[in-house]
């Protein structure tokens, strides 16, 4: 057995985390983001804790989605619709793009 640490793992995030993640992209509080989305601030806390995709109804992703300006396939699985790497960061829509353009890939 060898004390060499192995390398080469890459840390998924949760559902959870990418959601907060996204939020704290923005500079908004929780308290903030509840009063952009309308979710309530007990919710936002519940979902960012999220790890399971069941866990958050597609609505509320829609509206985190939206308050963030994150693409809905980044929050879902993790993965960069425009290149398909896992947790390449934190996808954004550039100006010739819709967020309905993302959503329906989805």
């Amino acid at each position: 057995m060898s004390n060499q640490p192995s390398f080469g793992h890459i840390p998924q995030r949760t559902l959870g985390r990418r959601l907060r993640d996204a939020r704290e992209d923005t500079g908004m509080s929780q308290a903030e983001f509840a009063k952009v989305t309308g979710i309530a601030q007990r919710s936002i806390s519940r979902y960012e804790q999220a790890t399971e995709l069941s866990e958050v109804k597609r609505p509320i992703m829609l509206s985190w989605a939206f308050g963030t300006g994150v693409p809905m396939a980044w929050l879902e699985t993790g993965q960069d619709p425009r290149d398909g790497g896992p947790d390449g960061g934190l996808p954004h829509l550039d100006s010739n793009q819709k967020p309905f353009d993302y959503w329906m890939a989805a």
